[in-house]
């Protein structure tokens, strides 16, 4: 089943045409890896997926917005703890407050971040306020997980982890970029190259 589909799309900025989408089709179980160089569109065509930003062509979404989770390769933290950060994940989902840090809590133990849960962003390396943010991505138990090249700030073990998320079952469909395919090939289900000439290629692995 097809959760997210992009075709014959365009984002415009002051009427110019500044990135042509190419046709991608997410469905259930899949594992999507978007690769290319920088200005080739990998960030706006997830914010299109993500229903963040429009695009013109014909978009289609089996998933609600809350059901789609977006990391983003500067992912921004409130000045407050990361247990809170993660929790404000869910303050808009009716649930008590016992359980949202219970659901943070849980979150942050799976991106193996449990030892930061009361530190703040400015107490944090780009690698841990990567696992934080990922955590509070985590925390919504999204349908369709978006991330935007969430390689580049990680230590080994952070990509690890990264791949584990790749293998849980529990997410519907994963969709990630990088600017090459050669370190999560074997980990994914299907490449999509781009190029700044706004063509597409796709590679069934």
């Amino acid at each position: 089943m097809s959760l997210l589909r992009v075709e014959s799309a365009h984002v415009r900025f002051n009427g110019n045409v500044v990135v042509a989408l190419p046709d991608v089709s997410v469905v259930a179980g899949e594992r999507l890896l978007v690769t290319g160089p920088n200005g080739a569109g990998k960030t706006t065509l997830l914010r299109v997926l993500a229903m963040l930003i429009r695009a013109e062509g014909r978009f289609e979404a089996e998933v609600a917005p809350r059901d789609v989770a977006l990391l983003p390769q500067r992912p921004y933290l409130f000045e407050t703890t990361a247990c809170k950060n993660v929790a404000l994940a869910l303050a808009s989902r009716g649930l008590p407050g016992t359980e949202r840090r219970r659901r943070a809590e849980e979150a942050l133990a799976r991106v193996g971040a449990s030892h930061l849960l009361r530190r703040r962003p400015p107490e944090l390396s780009a690698g841990e306020l990567q696992r934080v943010a990922l955590a509070r991505a985590l925390a919504i138990r999204p349908r369709v997980l978006l991330l935007d090249e969430p390689l580049g700030p990680l230590d080994p073990a952070g990509v690890d982890r990264v791949r584990a998320i790749l293998a849980d079952a529990s997410i519907e469909a994963v969709v990630l970029t990088a600017p090459g395919p050669d370190l999560l090939r074997g980990d994914v289900t299907r490449v999509v190259t781009l190029t700044t000439s706004a063509s597409a290629r796709t590679a069934a692995e």
